[in-house]
Formats: C-alpha cells, sequence, structure tokens
C-alpha cells in the first residue's frame, strides 16, 4: 500500500471518512476503500489521536502531520499512561540526549516544573547555563561529597539505597541475614546520629557490621553471633573497599554538597568518574537525593497552600552501571516511590537487555524488567541497530514484526513513542537556538556538515 498515491477523493460515512487510494506504485494495484477506523490498525502507516495540547512540544506525528505535545503527568492523569517515569531506547548517536537536552529547556517556560539530571560525559554545561541551573562535579579525593545516608524530611535513610550500594559493592544479591543486618545497622547508626544531631556515615556503617554489637545482631533472627559476624564481616569489608577505593572522597562523609534544589535545574557532574561501580552508586544517591530535595519543598508548598512543582530526574547513559548488581533494582525501588513523591524518573539505554545485565538469573532479570516497566508510562524508542535488539524490544512491549521493522529504519531524531497501549511516530524538531544549546558532537564533524544532534 502506497499512502502517496492515494487520491483526494473521499465522502462521508457514518463517523469516519472513507478514502479512496489510487494505483500504488508497487505495480498496476486497484484502487480501494477503507474507512479511517479501520486504516488506523496499518501501523505505521496510521492516524492516532494526540495527547492534547498539555505539555511540551516535541515535534510532529508523523502518521497524521499534528503537533506532538507530550507531559508524562498530564498523560498518567489521563489515564493514558500507568506512571509518570519514562524510558528512552536506542542506539548511539539517534538523538537520546538530544531530546533529554530539549525537554529540559523547554520545560524552564513552565515555573512548575524542576529538572535534576545525571551528566556522565560533561555535556550538559550550555544547558544548565540557558536555564539558570546550578551544577555540582563530584570525583575521586575532591572536596564535595554527597552523603548517602543522609536523612531524608521524616528522618529515616532509605533502606532501598543502601541495600542497592551494598549489592553494588559485593557484586551480588546479599543474603537474607546480609540484608536484615544491613537494615538493622542502618537504623542503629542513624538513630545514634540523629540523636546527636549531625548526619549518619558510611565509614560509621561499616565500622559496625565489621564489629557488630549485641544490639545488632540480636536484631538477625535464625543465625547464631557467630554466624552473623562472618557475614556481616563480608558485606563489611566490600563497602569499606567501595568507600576507600573508587568512592573516596565523593561519599565517605557528611555532605558538603551547597546546591539550590529549588533552582529550575540541577546537574550532577560525574564526567570525572571513570569506574562504574562508582558511577552507578552515585547515580542512585543521586536519584535519593532528589527525592529527597522535592520532599521537603513538598513540604513546604503544602505549608504555604501553593501547588507542588513537578521534579524529573533524568539519567543520560544508564546503560554504564545497569550490569552492576543491585543498581537495576534500586531503579525499580526509585520508580515505584514515584508515584507517592510526585517525580518523575528518565533513564536512557542502548536496548532492553543492558537493564537485567548485572542479574545472573533468567527468572529473576524477568521479574527486574516487569517491575521496572510496571511503572514507566512513556517508552521512546529510536532506531536500534541489531534486529536482535529490535526484537527484543518489539516483543517485550507487545508489538509484531512491523514495529521490528520500524525500529530498524528509523531516521535520527525520529522514534516510535509509547504511551500506554498506544503508538505514535515522531519527527523530534529542533530550533536553531536549541541546536546551539545542545549540540555537542562538533568536533566529530566535517566542515559545513549538519549532523543532528544526539
Amino acid at each position: 500500500m502506497n499512502l502517496h498515491k492515494a487520491t483526494s477523493k473521499r465522502r462521508r460515512v457514518g463517523p469516519a471518512l472513507e478514502w479512496t487510494l489510487g494505483k500504488g506504485v508497487w505495480g498496476e494495484q486497484e484502487a480501494w476503500r477503507v474507512s479511517t477506523a479501520h486504516l488506523q490498525a496499518t501501523y505505521p502507516a496510521r492516524a492516532s489521536a494526540t495527547l492534547g495540547t498539555h505539555g511540551i512540544y516535541i515535534g510532529r506525528d508523523l502518521s497524521g502531520g499534528a503537533a506532538f505535545v507530550h507531559d508524562p503527568w498530564a498523560a498518567y492523569n489521563a489515564g493514558v499512561a500507568m506512571g509518570a517515569n519514562m524510558m528512552i531506547l536506542g542506539a548511539l548517536g539517534q538523538g537520546k540526549s538530544g531530546l533529554i537536552k530539549r525537554r529540559a529547556l523547554r520545560q524552564r517556560l513552565r515555573r512548575d516544573r524542576r529538572v535534576g539530571i545525571t551528566d556522565v560525559k560533561d555535556e550538559y554545561g550550555p544547558l544548565m547555563e540557558a536555564v539558570d541551573g546550578e551544577s555540582l562535579a563530584l570525583y575521586r579525593g575532591g572536596p564535595t561529597r554527597l552523603n548517602p545516608m543522609r536523612p531524608g524530611p521524616d528522618g529515616t535513610v532509605a533502606d532501598e539505597l543502601m541495600r542497592g550500594v551494598a549489592g553494588a559493592a559485593t557484586g551480588r544479591a546479599l543474603t537474607p541475614a546480609e540484608r536484615a543486618g544491613l537494615d538493622a545497622a542502618v537504623e542503629l547508626v542513624t538513630a545514634a546520629a540523629v540523636g546527636e544531631n549531625r548526619e549518619p556515615t558510611v565509614p560509621e556503617l561499616v565500622k559496625l557490621l565489621l564489629a557488630p554489637t549485641a544490639g545488632l545482631t540480636d536484631r538477625v533472627v535464625g543465625e547464631s553471633d557467630a554466624e552473623v559476624r562472618k557475614e556481616l564481616r563480608e558485606l563489611g569489608l566490600a563497602l569499606k573497599q567501595l568507600v576507600d577505593g573508587p568512592m573516596s572522597g565523593m561519599f565517605d562523609g557528611p555532605t558538603t554538597a551547597a546546591l539550590n534544589w529549588n533552582a529550575p535545574a540541577v546537574r550532577l557532574d560525574l564526567s570525572q568518574v571513570r569506574e562504574n561501580l562508582a558511577l552507578g552508586v552515585l547515580m542512585v544517591a543521586w536519584m535519593a537525593f532528589l527525592r529527597q530535595a522535592h520532599e521537603t519543598r513538598a513540604e513546604e508548598c503544602e505549608r504555604l497552600g501553593i501547588p507542588v512543582p513537578k521534579t524529573e530526574r533524568d539519567n543520560d547513559e544508564a546503560w554504564r552501571p545497569a550490569a552492576i548488581p543491585g543498581i537495576a533494582e534500586t531503579w525499580v525501588s526509585e520508580y515505584k516511590l514515584s508515584r507517592s513523591t510526585g517525580t518523575a524518573n528518565l533513564l536512557a539505554f542502548h536496548k532492553l537487555s543492558d537493564i537485567s545485565a548485572g542479574v545472573a538469573d533468567g527468572t529473576a532479570a524477568a521479574k527486574l524488567l516487569d517491575g521496572l516497566f510496571e511503572d514507566t508510562g512513556t517508552i521512546v524508542m529510536f532506531k536500534h541497530k541489531t534486529p536482535e535488539a529490535a526484537h527484543e524490544t518489539a516483543s517485550r512491549l507487545g508489538h509484531g514484526s512491523t514495529v521490528e521493522q520500524t525500529l530498524m529504519s528509523l531516521r535520527q531524531d525520529q522514534a516510535l513513542w509509547q504511551i500506554g497501549p498506544r503508538l505514535w511516530h515522531v519527527h523530534h524538531e529542533t530550533t536553531a537556538y536549541e541546536r546551539s544549546v545542545t549540540y555537542t558532537d562538533a568536533a566529530m564533524q566535517e566542515h559545513g556538515t549538519t549532523r543532528s544532534p544526539a
């Protein structure tokens, strides 16, 4: 079928329009008729209803030509999406980072939006200047610390975060005894620090795990004191190696980060962090910090009787730490917490298998994907470079060979947007000003080329 050969003849048939399609270029095909209601079934050459006008402009819907406007919270509130969280999939250089930057830039026009960005390539600096944002750089031995054990507004430390850090440090899933011991140790260290009006720290946690007190061993039911000390010692040594090694000077003390958390955008610059282990731990710690900042802001807004600004947490290059055990599970926890805090998380990967790369068990990997997708409302799919990656994405989302082929043939800065059960084929548009802010690939180009920003 060739829609470009369709004639302009039409007549109204009930609620739909009946089109008379002319001869196509693939042989002398006879003209045929179909209502637009049935034409929608011939994806990707279909016309979809728009999402309305509430949100930011993304580009053009290629299936119908209408403007494509998106807001993750609006899609959720309208019952279209299952949640406000987003995921971006696609091969290198297809426009993933460019989309993240343009969305952050365009959201600056709204006073009720905040953006937190994890920057592992040091390419978001121009964007931060354009939106009056603030940046924080972390690196080994540096002067700035980000304490993952800093209590939230409710005075507690996120157990899920410390479990993720511990899993990353050990390189495996925690045993039941380790999990119980870690949770108890975090609670004990936090209570002692809060009583002294200070932040609990990871070195304090390490010290307790290496020399468990009776108050700690008693909390691990079903294990002898000797067994508890043996298991917790291994966990403590792994955390100590992490703190003294790749994480040295970054999260081994109270927080010293001086940021205006109410700025329109805040950025964590991790471009000088080379180890994926440290990168993954800092990514999930940053997400927890942004959640705490949002909770604090929500309490203040509630006190003043004003609406709470929505917060989006963007994690570009999330594929890098995805292979670290414990990290992906922590993302799932953060995704689920987002419903109660009104935040939206965005993770960018090259392919679906990146997400479960750190899970050795196939069943556990499938459950991990299920947990992540359960709270993901919007999935943006750029071009996939291999048939295997395209098949994996299409089949996981319940699509057939047509979507697989489309994923392999998408042009740069085009993507399939799946929001709930519905699909849109969208061309992302960039203004000249946005190009100057988001384009970071100039050094790779020949003189006179005009490659779109990735």
